[in-house]
């Protein structure tokens, strides 16, 4: 099989099914190292996936939606899983994966973990939520955007103490405007970039000159997520659990004052 989206290749390797693997995408490496590599999120290279024959392709709905109906009517068997709205719908994919790769059990089990170690973060929660603004950063630098209400990411931010500004956006992401993000004033800013990116605090701020007049962030309330395993929040695999654990850690930090990021 091959697996065009990090989140689902991770899933993979939970259930047990890396072996079974035959082409990754190029961002997939954190999770299967040594896997050739057929595509990125958007594209395939249409002969090397040809060489690998795939007996089944797996991708995350959203960005890889026209990728997926490329490859359908190119004739590969192709499924497409829907963009988690929680964690919750994290465990339902790793449940609905294990059922496509014939391995039903070990996806129950792996939702079963999922649930309950997010049901685990919900019962601990802080009382007060602190504003947040999140930002993923691409690595162009030009694609700015924020979890929505419908996404992910926003139950992650719930889940370390934070209230998303957007989170009352009925959409998975919306497209930050600095002047709304002044307006809310948010007592804490996160930014997710790719591992690749090797994101600094100084690059961060150099190219988003507009985000110093923030109060949260001329005070040291910047957190940086430089991507990887626990650090991503673009990431809605099974280890976005352990993002929010992370995320809880240096919310606490920043808002008492020791950060060191």
């Amino acid at each position: 099989m091959v697996s065009l989206a990090p989140a689902l290749t991770e899933t993979l390797v939970l259930l047990g099914a890396v072996d079974e693997l035959v082409g990754v995408s190029v961002y997939c490496g954190e999770y299967a190292p040594d896997k050739p590599v057929v595509g990125t999120y958007i594209s395939v290279m249409w002969r090397r996936l040809r060489e690998v024959k795939p007996d089944i392709i797996v991708l995350q709905d959203y960005v890889q939606r026209r990728l997926y109906e490329e490859l359908r009517e190119r004739g590969f068997r192709a499924y497409i899983f829907p963009l988690p709205a929680s964690l919750y719908g994290v465990a339902d994919n790793a449940a609905a994966l294990g059922a496509v790769v014939d391995r039903r059990r070990e996806g129950l089990e792996l939702a079963a973990r999922i649930a309950g170690e997010t049901r685990e973060l919900e019962e601990s929660m802080p009382r007060r939520l602190a504003t947040v603004y999140a930002e993923y950063v691409w690595p162009d630098y030009t694609t700015r955007m924020s979890p929505g209400g419908r996404s992910f990411a926003d139950h992650v931010v719930r889940l370390a103490g934070g209230l998303n500004v957007y989170a009352h956006a009925p959409e998975p992401f919306v497209e930050p405007r600095p002047e709304q993000v002044m307006a809310m004033d948010p007592e804490a800013v996160i930014v997710s970039a790719e591992k690749m990116m090797r994101l600094t605090r100084e690059r961060y701020l150099a190219k988003t000159p507009w985000i110093r007049g923030l109060r949260a962030v001329r005070e040291g309330r910047l957190i940086i997520l430089r991507g990887g395993r626990g650090e991503d929040l673009a990431h809605p695999g099974p280890s976005a659990v352990e993002t929010a654990r992370r995320l809880r850690e240096m919310l606490r930090s920043v808002l008492h004052g020791t950060d060191q990021r």
